[in-house]
């Protein structure tokens, strides 16, 4: 951007220009300058003072104007230079109004999220049976369990000739039906261990109270469950007798009846291990973890959005702008200011070496009026 300039030529020189951004008034042009300046030598040593009667002179109002002139011509500038960021920072802030009322509304969804998470813990911990890597023992031991009896099922269907793929997918259902009846076994585990932490509502602590279904006794053996159960166990009878049918038909009824004892031998063993991992304070501490870090991502996705660091960022332009043209252009001013002083100091036959002043008499000597003599105030009583 083209720095600004006087518009108007004086006789005392060229029209005053703004400071150049680079090396503009630096102290060594400074010193430059001021070893340059020489005072004109008055005659018999008589300083000649401002005529009174000659006011302000016209090449005074000439560079007063220039200054005023410089003012404007850099106000102008700036508006020119910080007005693409102001631009910026008004097409911003309705969308970084918005973003940030919801970073501040979620701001007090995460910090509950926190407390909920960082309390159950606390309370919660003492009946805390889960080891901390079980979760991945478990889903290996069902991953395994499952691919075996699909195994063993797809390999005899295949073996009979049926199509590779139809037997493959029947294989992985029989799988997976022999690892979900064996869910079971966890169900029975929390019953187990809903009457070891059985409570009276009264011994509970108040923060206790908050978790009351961990302490609350165990419904009694319900009808549900032992259909559940029953169900698991009829499972595990008709995988093994589906895969002694398969097994005996091809490799004999030893071999059949081999097989079908695996075969149930591994859908039991799928309630064995959802016996062993089910844990009812694991889960819901497990729960309250999620919601907490659900909660943070949410909130750090949230507190991510351009509009949030643009509106800003275009503000602080603004004013960085802003603040850098007010000083050059106050430099400018006073560069237009400092050479009306230049006119008047080498026209002193006009404008004399100076103004006139009150008589404050010899120079750093001042009356004391406030001298105080030891011994003066005793002298005045005695006489």
């Amino acid at each position: 951007m083209p720095l600004p300039k006087g518009r108007a030529q004086a006789n005392t020189g060229s029209a005053p220009t703004a400071p150049s951004r680079r090396r503009g008034g630096t102290s060594a042009d400074l010193a430059e300058d001021v070893e340059s300046i020489v005072i004109p030598v008055a005659e018999q040593v008589n300083v000649a003072i401002r005529p009174e009667q000659l006011g302000t002179a016209s090449v005074e109002r000439e560079l007063d104007a220039r200054g005023d002139e410089q003012d404007a011509a850099w106000r102008a500038a700036r508006e020119v230079a910080d007005r693409p960021a102001r631009i910026r920072e008004a097409e911003h802030e309705a969308r970084a109004d918005a973003a940030g009322f919801m970073v501040q509304g979620d701001r007090t969804l995460v910090a509950r999220a926190g407390e909920d998470y960082v309390h159950a813990t606390t309370t919660l911990s003492p009946w805390l049976r889960r080891k901390p890597w079980d979760p991945v023992r478990y889903v290996l031991v069902t991953g395994v369990l499952a691919m075996a009896d699909a195994g063993a099922v797809a390999s005899a269907m295949i073996s009979m000739g049926d199509v590779v793929w139809t037997a493959t997918v029947l294989g992985v259902g029989v799988g997976v039906a022999a690892v979900t009846g064996g869910l079971v076994g966890g169900e029975v585990q929390d019953i187990r261990q809903a009457r070891i932490r059985t409570r009276d509502s009264d011994s509970l602590s108040a923060d206790e109270r908050r978790y009351q279904q961990v302490f609350s006794p165990p419904e009694p053996w319900m009808p549900v469950t032992k259909i559940a159960v029953a169900v698991m166990f009829t499972i595990a009878a008709i995988l093994g007798v589906g895969i002694f049918a398969l097994r005996s038909d091809l490799e004999g009824t030893l071999a059949g009846t081999c097989f079908a004892l695996l075969a149930v031998a591994s859908a039991l063993g799928s309630a064995v291990n959802a016996y062993m991992h089910a844990d009812l304070v694991a889960d819901l501490l497990g729960n309250y973890k999620k919601a907490y870090t659900w909660a943070l991502k949410r909130h750090t996705k949230l507190s991510e959005a351009s509009a949030l660091a643009t509106h800003p960022a275009a503000g602080v332009e603004a004013a960085s702008i802003g603040r850098e043209h007010d000083a050059l252009g106050q430099a400018a001013v006073a560069k237009v200011d400092s050479m009306k002083w230049g006119v008047l100091r080498r026209n002193p036959h006009v404008f004399g070496h100076g103004e006139t002043v009150p008589n404050l008499g010899a120079v750093g000597r001042r009356p004391r009026t406030d001298i105080h003599l030891v011994g003066a105030e005793s002298d005045r009583d005695a006489a």
